[in-house]
């Protein structure tokens, strides 16, 4: 039978490391046509197409490698993701009950597998125009994972946009059970006129209302309450966050600096350029 399957694989692995696709193709080839390597071998030779984005040929291969091992979870999950990735999402998505029908994959691995597919598909029809399909995608996403923000913010958006204010406000509600963060505080806060500060502290409040020990609802708060001229109030709120990222940083310099406080506001001001992460957001005017 020639050489051991594993000599190929190695072979295979270190040819890919050096970047040279032509003997990593060879190697993986030798394993497809080995009985017993064969979905080794399709595999490699799948991620090979995809990396270089014969997305097409990587299909091909997959579908090889589920007719010869059809209980394969690989061979589904990734005939699903490169369906998604050409914008087959019909396709993929019946890919994907196939496979929770037959027990390959779990319903609790696909669901969130089908709100990310379902997103970008919402993202194509908003961009279309079709902003009806969009909001049914990003409705079903989000009720299949309420954890995802994007589903949440695109869905709110889109009802926000259509006058239903109620049914956005309650889409963002149950997300921010599941997972509060700063997207869907941005999105929640969207809902109110910028230049209106009271109808937005109002709004902050209601958001901090629903999740209070939420430090991105604190946050939010806080925000919200400088923006009014509230300091005393956004004092408080920041004092008994535990965080000291980059918007922190910049709302307590904004805080301080209001406040009559310029070399506190400048020391707040210098760590916010060395703190990594958040996005720094000053208060609207």
């Amino acid at each position: 039978m020639g050489e051991p399957a594993v000599s190929h694989l190695a072979a295979a692995n270190a040819a890919e490391l050096a970047d040279d696709n032509a003997r990593a193709t060879a190697e993986y080839t030798r394993l497809k046509d080995r009985p017993d390597t064969a979905l080794i071998g399709l595999k490699g030779l799948a991620g090979l197409a995809e990396k270089t984005g014969d997305l097409p040929r990587a299909i091909d291969l997959v579908r090889q490698a589920r007719k010869i091992s059809p209980k394969s979870p690989w061979a589904a999950r990734a005939l699903f993701v490169l369906q998604a990735r050409t914008g087959a999402f019909t396709e993929a998505e019946r890919t994907l009950a196939e496979a929770v029908k037959a027990g390959i994959v779990p319903q609790a691995e696909a669901d969130p597998f089908l709100a990310r597919v379902l997103v970008d598909r919402a993202v194509q029809l908003e961009a279309a125009g079709k902003d009806a399909d969009a909001l049914a995608d990003a409705e079903r996403a989000h009720q299949l994972d309420p954890t995802l923000s994007e589903a949440a913010t695109m869905g709110v958006r889109l009802l926000a946009r259509s006058g239903r204010t109620p049914a956005a406000e309650r889409m963002l509600t149950r997300s921010w059970a599941a997972a509060p963060g700063r997207k869907l505080a941005r999105a929640w806060m969207a809902l109110t006129p910028k230049s209106d500060a009271t109808a937005r502290l109002r709004q902050a409040e209601r958001l901090h209302g629903l999740l209070r020990d939420s430090e991105e609802g604190r946050l939010a708060l806080a925000e919200a309450e400088l923006a009014a001229g509230r300091w005393a109030d956004a004092r408080a709120h920041l004092a008994g966050l535990s965080m000291s990222n980059t918007r922190y940083c910049m709302l307590m310099a904004y805080l301080e600096a209001a406040s009559g406080n310029e070399t506190a506001a400048r020391d707040w001001f210098e760590k916010s350029l060395v703190e990594p992460a958040a996005v720094p957001l000053l208060p609207a005017a």
